[in-house]
């Protein structure tokens, strides 16, 4: 993406990403074909749509959940709009911005993606409430990284840490929900999840746009703040081993 942004401008950029929207879009339309639903049994019917926030509410660890994947996303979503600004505030050359900015993000998506991958061998290993404080607690020193202003080719290196900490987090948090829910309630509560999940993406850019106004390290050191808050939270709240 930023090579791309390098090359053609910020506005051919978006016209690029447009195109592979479109692409996705006509991909699915054309080459998706959903399978015919099994029959459902009518009790279970009823039961799914019997179900309601208060449910969800009683569940162990449920709320604890959806404050993990909001308070995740507050600090993944917190870089976009900071670290091209910060680049330049810590010398890198405005013809690089674009191009660095992008490295480092790609660096940082791929290493999310691998975490993705091994969160199932991690929480055979380790129960949620001891994996997602371990992930904060590397997040955090990541974001620490950053905030020192360190070179380059250092935050590249953070990056990747940084990435795999926060996609384990996050699949972690997914994952130890689905085992605490039945298969019923699982559309509903995934729902729930992701509307967290989205309020932490629409509402990270805001703060750290506050927060950048006055100083653009300060974002990340607010970062390490905030996932050392969750880690103590979800240490404390996540208190008795009910799954894995």
């Amino acid at each position: 993406g930023g090579a791309l942004a390098a090359t053609v401008g910020l506005r051919g950029a978006f016209y690029v990403s447009a195109m592979f929207y479109l692409g996705a879009f006509i991909f699915v339309i054309v080459g998706f074909h959903e399978p015919p639903r099994a029959e459902r049994d009518a009790e279970h019917v009823v039961a799914a749509a019997s179900l309601t926030w208060a449910h969800f509410r009683a569940l162990p660890y449920f709320v604890t959940g959806m404050i993990a994947v909001f308070a995740l996303q507050l600090v993944d979503r917190s870089f976009g709009p900071v670290l091209p600004l910060y680049l330049g505030e810590v010398g890198v050359a405005d013809t690089n911005v674009l191009f660095l900015t992008g490295v480092i993000f790609t660096l940082a998506a791929t290493a999310a993606a691998i975490g993705n991958q091994i969160t199932g061998w991690s929480l055979r290993k380790l129960l949620a409430r001891q994996l997602l404080p371990a992930c904060a607690g590397v997040a955090g020193i990541g974001a620490i990284v950053f905030g020192l202003g360190p070179s380059v080719l250092v935050m590249c290196i953070a990056a990747i840490p940084f990435g795999v900490a926060m996609g384990v987090a996050t699949t972690a948090v997914y994952t130890d929900v689905g085992h605490r829910v039945e298969s019923a309630e699982r559309t509903l509560a995934f729902s729930y999840l992701q509307t967290s999940y989205l309020i932490g993406l629409a509402v990270s850019p805001v703060i750290a746009g506050f927060i950048g106004a006055w100083s653009m390290r300060a974002v990340f050191f607010a970062d390490a703040a905030g996932l050392a808050g969750l880690a103590w939270f979800i240490h404390r709240r996540m208190t008795t081993p009910e799954t894995r």
